[in-house]
């Protein structure tokens, strides 16, 4: 019989590993010899040996340790190295269990919901009033917002890209004139960077009245300043946020978005991604192939699309009543 309360010295000698590895696998069965210890306080029959370690007494020790620890696997693994070292004909070990003892995680709602028209028009008009805010010359201006002005209104910017699009963020801080060198002749070709490896071949993205606005009010800044060298990007003060901390940009984001009334709901956040979930959701309602969507989006997979589809109420009633015809005439 291995009395687990001494059998320590016995493992170490049995098993070779590097000190560092044996302190981990010490504290983690100090753990348990912990949890044992105050289930034996309460039990008519303690548990002592290895070999009175049942499955049911693991399977309760892994609910305990799942719900604590994040490395809860790595918990029971170790225990289960050791009961194979020092009983290695043991019939079975009860450390061999499955994460089904895991309790299954509260359903979450979707990461990001759609906005509605209003809401988005109000977010661009929040981004160009904090840019206002940030300029010295303005009457608007406000003491607290010392610099960020060239930040708010490439926000302001890029957000009718990613309305247009459905742009991510990284997109967005990525687009370079170089990319948009064809927008005069109606469409730019642009890698997003979270595909540059996987599918590296370019979108062929339509340039639609409001971008072209943007982008010749764009041109006309640039063409008054001395060019530099390449990269050039199309919104260089958003770019240089982006590289610099994407969660300080996030946070600016989530600002305007509260500045703008626009709150959280049981859809999803609120962020600069919703404005991608929000651009899909439009193109299902209207009616567009998904194929063509996934085209200006570059999602392969339907699974990932649906992701970011949350048709509205009024336009799933629309497509019920033209689809499903009534029972009673």
């Amino acid at each position: 019989m291995h009395d687990l309360f001494t059998l320590w010295p016995d493992f170490t000698n049995r098993y070779e590993a590097s000190q560092a590895s044996l302190r981990t696998y010490r504290q983690k069965f100090d753990v348990f010899l912990k949890w044992l210890a105050g289930r034996n306080a309460n039990s008519s029959a303690p548990i002592q040996a290895m070999e009175d370690v049942t499955r049911e007494l693991a399977e309760d020790y892994a609910r305990f340790i799942f719900r604590r620890k994040s490395t809860a696997r790595k918990d029971i693994d170790n225990l289960r190295r050791l009961w194979e070292v020092l009983l290695p004909d043991l019939e079975r070990n009860p450390w061999k269990i499955g994460l089904h003892l895991r309790t299954p995680p509260t359903p979450k709602p979707c990461n990001y919901r759609p906005l509605s028209l209003d809401e988005a028009r109000r977010f661009v008009r929040a981004s160009l009033e904090a840019a206002e805010k940030c300029d010295p010359s303005s009457p608007n201006r406000d003491a607290r917002f010392a610099t960020g002005r060239g930040k708010f209104e490439d926000i302001a910017d890029a957000a009718v890209f990613a309305w247009h699009y459905g742009m991510r963020m990284g997109s967005l801080a990525s687009l370079d004139w170089k990319e948009l060198a064809t927008w005069r002749r109606g469409y730019f070709l642009h890698v997003p960077p979270k595909t540059r490896f996987s599918k590296p071949w370019p979108l062929e993205i339509p340039v639609v009245k409001e971008v072209a606005e943007v982008l010749a009010a764009r041109q006309s800044q640039r063409n008054d300043k001395r060019k530099s060298a390449a990269p050039s990007p199309l919104f260089p003060f958003l770019t240089e946020e982006y590289r610099r901390s994407q969660p300080n940009l996030a946070t600016s984001v989530k600002g305007l978005f509260k500045c703008a009334g626009i709150r959280d709901t049981h859809k999803g956040r609120a962020q600069m991604h919703s404005f991608r979930a929000s651009f899909i959701t439009q193109m299902d309602e209207a009616g567009v192939p998904t194929g063509i969507t996934d085209c200006i989006t570059g999602h392969a997979a339907r699974s990932v699309h649906d992701l970011y589809s949350h048709a509205r109420p009024q336009a799933l009633r629309k497509w019920l009543d033209k689809a499903i015809p009534n029972l009673h005439e």
